[in-house]
């Protein structure tokens, strides 16, 4: 199956956010018979409860209870995302790549620096992505971003 023309696509700053926080929407529309697709930002290494090994086998799990058509790791460092520039680029290559009509982000306002960078740098992505001359390959705005609650109500 191709990636590319992912329906919602949502991004997960730590393994297992999507799941705690919009994980019934992924589900949703997953039984809907939308394609769906998670990205991991990071691998979650500095998690309190577990590691990058035992987050591994809790992604798969999920990813399979989910009936996600695809799962992105990026690989980023966790606990400083978004301190280089190119960690929007990451998102910027993967939103073209993944080319989704939906995006699904944590809102950009949370206790967790992660969340909250999480927030910012997919917002830029979305806009950047749809800017021809930014990057490399062809340009593709989602049609709409959505927030999702992490630990502060909006």
């Amino acid at each position: 199956m191709s990636l590319a023309g992912v329906d919602v696509l949502a991004f997960s700053p730590h393994p297992d956010d999507v799941e705690f926080f919009c994980g019934g929407s992924m589900l949703l529309a997953a039984q809907a018979g939308l394609k769906t697709a998670i990205v991991d930002l990071t691998e979650g290494e500095l998690s309190t409860n577990g590691d990058p090994v035992r987050r591994s086998a809790e992604r798969e799990a999920a990813s399979e209870l989910l009936a996600l058509a695809a799962r992105v790791s990026l690989g980023l460092p966790d606990g400083l995302l978004g301190t280089d520039g190119s960690h929007r680029d990451a998102v910027v290559e993967t939103l073209r790549e993944l080319a989704p009509r939906v995006v699904l982000a944590p809102h950009w306002e949370d206790r967790h620096p992660d969340h909250e960078a999480a927030g910012r740098i997919v917002r830029e992505a979305c806009f950047f992505s749809g800017v021809e001359k930014y990057g490399a390959g062809p340009a593709h705005r989602p049609g709409r971003v959505y927030w999702y609650m992490l630990h502060h109500i909006f």
